[in-house]
């Protein structure tokens, strides 16, 4: 009897494919998110550092009223560019919920033609055992006949 051949093998292996090439596509969604959040991270730290800077200049005593300017200037600057990321970081991770989600849907095709492999693979096995044992009851039966049968 033939060994057990899963017709959709090929199809199986293209799935497969398929749900690895996702799964990298939302790694890289994944760790665009991450530098964002990290650019992100780093602009509020730079903020605050203004913020900080500009408390301490304008203790009472001699203010620097250009000094003051430029350090407001470059924290709205700041500001922008994380209002900016901000809006790239809704973009993105919109995209990974995108990709997420193709990926589950990959995984879910490539399971479905496992289990009908595995069902295969499980009747492929019963019927072998049944014409096995077909095979057994008649050299039973056969070798009963010659033992028992008439001279």
């Amino acid at each position: 009897m033939k060994p057990f051949r899963f017709r959709l093998e090929q199809v199986l292996k293209l799935r497969i494919r398929d749900r690895d090439a996702r799964r990298g596509e939302l790694a890289q969604a994944q760790q665009a998110a991450e530098v964002l959040r990290g650019q992100m991270n780093d602009l509020r730290v730079e903020i605050e550092s203004i913020r900080a800077r500009t408390v301490a200049d304008t203790r009472p005593g001699l203010v620097n009223v250009d000094r003051l300017l430029n350090s407001h200037r470059f924290e709205l600057l700041l500001k922008a560019q994380l209002g900016e990321l901000q809006r790239r970081a809704v973009q993105i991770e919109a995209e990974v919920q995108r990709r997420r989600q193709r990926l589950v849907e990959a995984d879910q095709q490539v399971k479905v033609l496992e289990q009908l492999r595995e069902k295969q693979l499980a009747e492929d096995l019963r019927v072998r055992l049944r014409d096995e044992q077909k095979g057994f009851d008649e050299l039973a039966g056969r070798a009963y006949w010659k033992q028992n049968a008439p001279p």
